[in-house]
């Protein structure tokens, strides 16, 4: 018996990850259909996804314009923002074999994800922990998190390289070695990757307190191996600096060119804002979380959070204390009091304002502390065991009580009827009472064997070998917790919305599509394709409310009906010099007339506020190019002529993409005319005039204008942005690179199955 449990498990180990793999992918099977589609902030996510996947496969370049966001708009802070690394790695696959199914590429690119998180959450659990069943429920219960097709980011982006962070953090402070600390700030940097930006404080905070946690506790000495950095760790230390630089000028590029709508000078928040924009939660409603889930909230199971309070109540060790501090303390942050206004002022945190949003990420930390429960709760002799089990139930039933999750059912269960029948009918898979009599009901049956065999015993005089009564209960107690996992799994499935018949017929607006200029803005959209794409996006279970849905439909809007965050500058200047949004200003953004036009007048100004001057002297503009910087050679080429009707044959457009618009164009006009093309001017545009390289100028503060000479051109405007432009593929590149490490550490992982040691300092037990 000994030998075939020995055996068991070690085969459990060798498959134990590939089975945890297995489950994940089970998981996301039914999410594959396509009338599962993103809503609310995931789709806010596919449409950026779409953006960027659609240009690189029609026009082979990484989008940096985003020509149809608010003017014209940097794509900067949408790339770092949304791009992860396994969305290039998507890209790769999608260009290499031409599939034009973007929405299916992005949920092989979040299941990915789910997969580097679950090793992630694999390796540092055979780090702290020696059993098997420990591993295995720990990484069951993190990978159970709702539908993450409603909002991606606050519940699964904003932790999913966090395990693999502390377990490099937990090696460097083990084993002493510099690599493994910079090996972090790989992680870091390649987490930012493809995530909301102002997530980088609220990582900052945490590994400051694992840090501050784990030095306490470990031998001084970590430092001696700075003074002499191996190649490798020298290799490192240039990645994090080339990158981390690479970021920081990416991000300031963009909040130079913009106007920020929703937050203070540079992004930053007050301290009001910052408690109450996403309200604090109570002990109590983080309680019920953990004990009432619903399709919305993170449900980690019933039998973690029983060994969560069994840790609290039994385990010393030092290693433990460091991650309830982190548990207590991320908690404590997200209650929106005292110790909230506090933790504002920590360094880089005025930036973060979601402080009510950060549940999963204090799941992980209970769940590690419910694994040193777990661990203890098996090495804790019989009568002792039962004992603290008891005082453990009894005190998640006095919680049970005073957060009021059990008066809600019995409220629920006398509105639905006060009869066994009425009951009965209460018990659904979301329900209270059920979950506990999964577990009560694998107690119970414990319980009759234990009682079995002592009755064995007594009459046959003989004594049983209970060798695997361990075995067998932790088996009975796994079974409890994978039904209690599994239902709630089948719950977030039941209540992810299925798109009804109504809108199945647009899904074609969800693959891929070329760009197509748009001559004219308009107020709604006009083409097939926009009104198709704006009809699915605006369904009322889609709660899609940001600008960037422009991008997906490919629409010009005259104005923004959804939420805009930011807008170009030089747009926010031009609007304030102008008294209202009559017809003349209409016209002069392109609303209803041609984004690129030829205008025979114009009016020149050197600085920002000899513009601002003459524009608010002029009761119209549309027929008067108000330029900014012109050279004195540039103004003596060109004079002013009376405008003429435009034909319709004047602008040939001949090639569209986020990075280049390429046309041709007639001049009737003899001196020549200044070309405005009412998209946000930048210094990254440059303009090709029959191949020769001309100076592109400011027009009304926002848009860009070039001088052309009467007859037929060929004009072409590319964004060729210099080191924005480097940078821009560069973390392209940085995230490519990190996604085929990442894939290969995975399988590395999978096949040395039980070969992995534990390596947690006996120091810290």
């Amino acid at each position: 018996m000994k030998e075939s449990l020995k055996f068991i498990d070690h085969l459990w180990g060798r498959c134990l990850l590939g089975v945890l793999a297995l489950i994940v992918i089970a998981l996301n099977v039914p999410y594959f259909q396509s009338n599962i589609i993103p809503r609310h902030d995931s789709m806010l996510a596919y449409e950026l996804y779409h953006f960027f996947y659609s240009n690189l496969l029609f026009n082979k370049e990484i989008a940096q314009w985003m020509p149809f966001d608010t003017f014209g708009l940097l794509s900067n802070h949408e790339q770092l923002e949304s791009i992860t690394p396994f969305s290039y790695l998507s890209f790769l696959a999608g260009y290499i074999f031409k599939i034009k199914d973007a929405l299916l590429l992005f949920k092989a690119t979040l299941l990915a994800e789910q997969l580097i998180f679950l090793m992630g959450m694999y390796l540092l659990s055979r780090a702290l922990f020696a059993q098997k069943s420990t591993i295995f429920i720990l990484c069951l219960a993190a990978v159970s998190y709702p539908d993450m097709y409603h909002q991606v980011n606050f519940n699964f982006r904003i932790f999913y390289l966090l395990p693999l962070g502390i377990y490099f953090l937990l090696l460097f402070f083990e084993r002493k070695k510099p690599k493994f600390f910079w090996l972090v700030g790989v992680v870091f940097m390649a987490w930012i990757t493809g995530t909301i930006l102002y997530y980088i404080s609220l990582w900052t905070f945490i590994f400051t307190i694992l840090f501050v946690g784990l030095y306490l506790i470990s031998d001084k000495k970590i430092w001696h191996g700075f003074k002499q950095p191996s190649n490798y760790s020298i290799f490192l230390i240039v990645v994090c600096v080339v990158v981390a630089a690479s970021l920081f000028v990416h991000l300031k590029e963009m909040l130079d060119f913009v106007d920020l709508r929703s937050r203070g000078p540079g992004g930053k928040n007050s301290l009001g804002m910052f408690l109450t924009w996403s309200t604090g939660n109570g002990l109590s409603h983080f309680y019920q979380l953990q004990t009432v889930h619903n399709p919305s909230t993170r449900y980690i199971g019933l039998l973690p959070l029983f060994f969560f309070v069994w840790a609290i109540l039994k385990v010393r060790s030092k290693i433990f204390f460091v991650f309830l501090a982190a548990t207590v303390l991320l908690w404590w942050y997200s209650a929106g009091g005292i110790f909230s206004a506090l933790c504002y002022f920590f360094p880089g945190m005025s930036y973060y304002r979601h402080i009510g949003l950060i549940d999963y990420v204090i799941h992980i930390f209970m769940l590690l502390c419910a694994g040193f429960g777990w661990e203890s709760f098996w090495k804790t002799p019989g009568k002792v065991q039962v004992r603290s089990a008891l005082i453990v139930a009894a005190i998640l039933v006095f919680l049970i009580d005073a957060f009021r999750v059990s008066g809600d059912w019995i409220m629920d269960f006398y509105l639905k009827g006060s009869d066994w029948k009425g009951w009965a009918a209460s018990l659904t898979l979301n329900s209270v009472p059920l979950k506990y009599m999964v577990y009560l009901a694998a107690v119970l049956l414990l319980v009759m064997v234990f009682v079995i065999c002592n009755i064995y015993e007594k009459k046959t005089q003989r004594k049983l070998n209970r060798g695997w009564m361990g075995p067998l209960s932790q088996a009975v107690l796994i079974a409890a917790f994978l039904f209690d996992i599994f239902s709630s799994q089948l719950i977030y499935y039941k209540a992810a919305e299925k798109l009804s018949d109504e809108y199945r017929p647009l899904l074609y607006t969800l693959q891929a599509h070329p760009m197509q200029f748009q001559e004219k803005r308009t107020e709604k959209p006009v083409e097939s394709r926009q009104k198709d794409a704006y009809q699915l996006v605006t369904r009322p279970e889609g709660r899609n409310h940001y600008s960037v849905a422009y991008s997906f439909f490919q629409f010009d809007s005259c104005f923004s009906e959804f939420k805009t965050h930011m807008l170009p500058l030089g747009f926010s200047r031009f609007t304030q010099t102008r008294y209202s949004i009559d017809e003349d200003f209409l016209r002069t953004i392109g609303c209803y007339t041609p984004k690129i036009r030829l205008v025979s007048k114009a009016v020149y100004t050197d600085t920002l506020e000899q513009t601002t001057a003459a524009m608010r002297s002029m009761p119209k503009i549309f027929d008067t190019a108000v330029l900014r910087g012109v050279d004195a050679a540039t103004k003596d080429a060109f004079s002013n002529q009376p405008p003429r009707p435009r034909e319709n044959s004047e602008i040939r457009m001949k090639k569209f993409s986020a990075n280049q618009v390429a046309f041709d164009v007639n001049v009737p006009y003899s001196a020549g005319a200044w070309l405005v093309y009412a998209d946000s001017y930048h210094p990254g545009w440059k303009a090709y005039i029959d191949g020769k390289r001309v100076s592109v100028f400011e027009a009304y503060l926002n848009f860009k204008a070039v001088l052309l000479t009467g007859g037929q051109h060929h004009v072409r405007f590319a964004f060729e942005n210099g080191l924005g432009s480097v940078i821009s593929q560069g973390i392209a590149l940085f995230g490519l690179a990190v996604a085929f490490t990442l894939a290969a550490a995975f399988v590395w992982v999978l096949l040395m199955g039980d070969k992995q040691q534990l390596i947690i300092n006996p120091a810290w037990r």
